[in-house]
This record gives structure tokens, sequence and C-alpha cells, in this order.
């Protein structure tokens, strides 16, 4: 009884958010967004990168081919997978232009430097997407049985879609 209603509980992690997300799709809940003031401070900021990041871990952690591609990459790979999550994650959050996207990251933001966004947003919401999978694959039982090297490995792989869920998270909301 308590494995099911543990299983039941992390399933509904991700339902929860795909029936947050099909309600703003369909347009539902314009008027709860107008009282949403949160959004617009930097602890609103973070919080949507958590989000977006447990969305796409939750989804993606449970699968056999996060430890698949975690054995079959080197030390090499991993390196560049973390160096292109976070240039994902920037370009996200600051270079690509997706509809709505001005409003939603601020009126004053190209007053910063790009450099100031990058260290202040970027680097965060990836730091924050690392933290998330890292949670992520314990909870999961992913990481027992692991040395540290193959944990790092591990979190960086689950990273690169954790980062991307971070970004788009706060792009999107």
């Amino acid at each position: 009884m308590r494995e099911a209603a543990g299983k039941i509980a992390i399933q509904a992690v991700p339902a929860s958010f795909g029936a947050m997300i099909g309600a703003r799709v369909l347009g539902e809940g314009e008027e709860i967004e107008q009282q949403e003031q949160w959004r617009d401070t930097y602890q609103g900021q973070l919080f949507l990168y958590v989000a977006g990041a447990l969305f796409l871990s939750f989804t993606l952690a449970p699968t056999e081919e996060m430890i698949l591609i975690l054995f079959q990459i080197t030390a090499w790979h991993g390196l560049v997978m973390v160096l292109l999550s976070i240039l994902l994650v920037h370009a996200i959050l600051y270079l690509v232009q997706f509809p709505g996207q001005e409003s939603r990251t601020g009126a004053g933001a190209g007053a910063h430097s790009g450099s100031a966004l990058f260290w202040r947003h970027s680097l965060p919401a990836y730091g924050i997407a690392l933290l998330v999978a890292l949670y992520i694959l314990w909870t999961f039982g992913r990481t027992s049985g692991l040395d540290l090297p193959h944990i790092i490995m591990a979190v960086a792989v689950l990273g690169f879609p954790s980062a991307i869920g971070a970004g788009i998270a706060r792009v999107v909301v």
C-alpha cells in the first residue's frame, strides 16, 4: 500500500504540470495570471526554473535511456554536454524570441548587458537544473550503486533536458 501511494504521488507531479500547461494553452486562468505578480520577481523566476526542470526531469529520469547514455559517453562528451546545456539555457532565455517573451522577461531586460543576464539568470537556471536532476535521480534510485564520477555524469546527462525545461518554463509561463 505504501509503495502504491508513493508511485501515485510521484506520478501526480508531472500530471499536475501537464494540467497547468494545458490550461495555459487553452487560455484558462488568464485572470489569475494578471493577479500573479510573483513571476516578475527574481525569486519568482528562480521558482519557474525549478518547475520547468522538474517537469522534464520527472518524465525522463525513470527511463533506461538516461543510464544507457551515461555509460556510453566519455568525460569529454559530458563536458561538451554541460557547455551546450548552458548555451541552450541562455539562448532560450534571451536570444530566441518567442511570442510574448518581451513581457515575460521584463521590459528592462534590454537595459542589462548580455553578460549580466548570463550571470544573473542563465547560470543560476543551469545550477538549479543540475540540483533538480540530482534530486530526481536520487528519488528514482538511479544514483544507488554508482560511484561519484558516474553520478556526476548522470547529473550532466539529465541536466541537459532539465536545463531546457528550466529555460522554457520561464519563457512560457
